[in-house]
């Protein structure tokens, strides 16, 4: 389905062919091509998407409910879900970006975990299919790997074990003050976006440490965060420099540039899966 903006049919039918190579056998509900010939971003009314997701959800054929694309509207059918009627009968919904609120409001409003993943859009660019199958086939994962990662020269060289949230910042604080934020106390956190002025990912993490105290968290983990910009008059500090400022006296692990996110690197992460952060030399969360 979609839940976010419009499918790009090209990059859509890509996806599908991707699955499909990978034995996928696929439902596609007919609001996934809502608005795709527009040339605008509407995928249907908040009514349609509620209704399109509880089609998938009730559907004992469907195990996986993947969000074809990312974009924008995900947070405006929330409150049309029933989530003590989901918590029943548990489903995996895999997706990112836009996608961040419908997981926020599933863990919050109905303690389900899901994959912060790849969408069907982004199938075709993504380095890492065998990860990203393996967790849909639900194989045995024994870590996600962090290569590239590497930890906050100041931050705390430790591991740390409780369970994993992952996220897109600037979904996930647009969700503030409203039942869908999730509690991440106690958590790993791993957040990355796309697109944003260094004046705004600092204003972000300021919100965030607001929202919830990163002194409250186990781990911080900064996954791909792409296309980082600093316009106009420059802010003082880069990007690496935003994070030292909001992390610094954190007695807890920090790391950056880990695989998640917009790039072309994906670890998916399950939802509320128990893990252990190893912030050494060779990065990775044990997933236990």
């Amino acid at each position: 389905m979609s839940p976010s903006s419009s499918i790009n049919r090209q990059r859509f039918e890509h996806g599908l062919s991707v699955l499909k190579s990978r034995g996928f056998q696929l439902v596609i509900h007919p609001q996934t091509y809502e608005g795709a010939d527009t040339g605008n971003q509407l995928a249907g009314t908040p009514e349609q998407k509620a209704a399109a997701f509880m089609d998938l959800w009730n559907d004992d054929s469907v195990s996986v409910i993947m969000a074809s694309c990312g974009g924008n509207f995900s947070s405006q059918f929330l409150h049309l879900l029933d989530y003590e009627e989901l918590s029943i009968t548990p489903k995996a919904v895999i997706g990112f970006s836009d996608t961040t609120a419908l997981l926020s409001a599933l863990y919050a409003g109905a303690g389900i975990g899901g994959i912060f993943g790849p969408t069907v859009q982004t199938l075709g660019r993504i380095e890492n299919l065998d990860k990203v199958t393996d967790i849909l086939f639900g194989r045995p994962t024994p870590d996600i790997e962090l290569t590239g990662a590497t930890l906050l020269p100041s931050s705390i060289n430790h591991s740390a074990k409780a369970p994993l949230f992952a996220a897109t910042l600037s979904v996930l604080l647009s969700l503030a003050g409203t039942p869908y934020f999730p509690d991440l106390s106690g958590h790993i956190l791993v957040i990355e976006d796309i697109g944003e002025e260094l004046s705004h990912l600092d204003r972000m993490l300021w919100q965030l440490n607001q929202l919830c105290p990163l002194s409250h968290l186990e781990g911080l983990i900064f996954g791909d965060c792409v296309d980082m910009r600093d316009t106009g008059r420059p802010l003082g500090l880069d990007f690496e420099g935003v994070i030292r400022k909001h992390t610094a006296g954190l007695l807890i692990p920090v790391l950056i540039n880990a695989p998640i996110g917009h790039g072309s690197r994906f670890m998916p992460i399950q939802l509320g899966r128990t893990a252990t952060l190893d912030a050494s030399s060779s990065p990775r969360l044990i997933l236990g």
